[in-house]
């Protein structure tokens, strides 16, 4: 989540029409406060001080602003066209002077108007400019304070979703929601599932991750995944599961493996998904038991981001990234340490230390 605060205020100069007052020496006597000679005839007053009319000048240019319109700015007095072009911010929008109301949004100074009609971000509950104060989620949404209590997180990628899921975002019977983005490409036919193994096999294959296994792709609920997984966490997005069957004294032995995989899943994500579970395959096959659980999942994160690399959609990059960034110990440092490696070794060389190694080389 991401603070953001958009402060509202109003511009401190402000414009004041000045009026000549008519007025005899002799009935008002008055030292004009530019040349300190005493006024006769017309003169004008400005904020209690008295002027000759051509002695009340601009700061900038110099030249008498008389009783036009006039702006202060720290104590100084400005005609309009100064004001405009030497002293006052421009909008970052239109580009244009601001006089009166104005926002600053990330150190940028906006009009009201060009704010709110073209860069504030409306509030997903609501649907106003949240000003005052608002949060954006990794997607660039955005909630107000007000509502901040309201609004749902999407299970795949974590983003705001609004309680009315009137965007075409989805609640799973498990209880998930699913924002409109993730549920735009979102997998939930066993067929199409394992099309997509079979693609995210084939990329595998061509880097040197080569499984000449069968094995069963299931899709599961929230719930079903946990048992299968004896964990409750509710970011759980897939499970290997392997049995080895061994007869004749060891002569003959049978190793089954199961995929189990969250159903609903955006393609994108579903692809990096899978290639983790097929890492994973692969290691129960080549690498010894027991291996240390940073380098397991890290290596099995990288074969997720091998396949997201392939993927130049908005939302293949996305849950790229997503790998890059991730918290998490094993999933993330995890991962950061195995892209090193890989970079130094090649990834092939990076197997071949999997198949005899238990134990990180950082």
């Amino acid at each position: 989540m991401f603070n953001l605060l958009v402060k509202y205020l109003m511009l401190l100069s402000a414009s004041i029409i000045l009026v000549a007052l008519l007025a005899l020496a002799r009935v008002e006597a008055s030292t004009c406060t530019y040349c300190h000679k005493e006024i006769a005839g017309k003169w004008i007053k400005v904020e209690g001080k008295s002027y000759h009319v051509d002695h009340f000048i601009c700061s900038n240019c110099l030249k008498p602003i008389g009783t036009e319109e006039f702006f202060k700015d720290k104590g100084s007095y400005f005609d309009r066209v100064c004001f405009e072009n030497f002293i006052t911010e421009k909008c970052n929008y239109c580009a244009n002077p601001i006089i009166g109301k104005f926002i600053t949004f990330e150190s940028d100074v906006y009009h009201a108007d060009c704010y709110n009609d073209h860069v504030g971000k409306k509030c997903i509950v609501c649907n106003e400019v949240a000003i005052g104060g608002a949060y954006i989620d990794i997607r660039e949404n955005a909630v107000c304070d007000k509502h901040l209590d309201d609004i749902l997180d999407c299970h795949s990628c974590f983003s705001y979703v609004s309680p009315a899921l009137d965007d075409g975002s989805k609640r799973y019977s498990d209880g998930r929601v699913v924002c409109s983005k993730c549920q735009a490409t979102a997998v939930e036919d066993d067929k199409e599932a394992l099309a997509i193994m079979e693609e995210v096999k084939a990329q595998l294959a061509g880097v040197g991750l080569v499984i000449d296994r069968e094995f069963k792709l299931k899709f599961v609920s929230i719930d079903e995944l946990s048992i299968l997984s004896s964990s409750y966490q509710r970011e759980q997005l897939g499970v290997t599961r392997f049995r080895k069957t061994e007869i004749l004294a060891g002569l003959v032995s049978f190793q089954d493996f199961e995929i189990y995989i969250l159903t609903g899943l955006p393609r994108p994500q579903l692809k990096a998904v899978l290639a983790h579970e097929v890492m994973h395959v692969w290691q129960f096959i080549n690498a010894p038991n027991l291996q240390d659980l940073q380098l397991c999942e890290g290596s099995c994160q990288y074969a997720a981001y091998l396949v997201l690399m392939d993927d130049s959609s908005e939302e293949g990059q996305f849950f790229s990234k997503f790998i890059e960034e991730h918290k998490d110990s094993n999933y993330g440092d995890g991962f950061r340490f195995v892209l090193e490696e890989v970079k130094r070794r090649g990834f092939k060389p990076w197997l071949e230390y999997l198949k005899v190694n238990k134990n990180p080389p950082w």
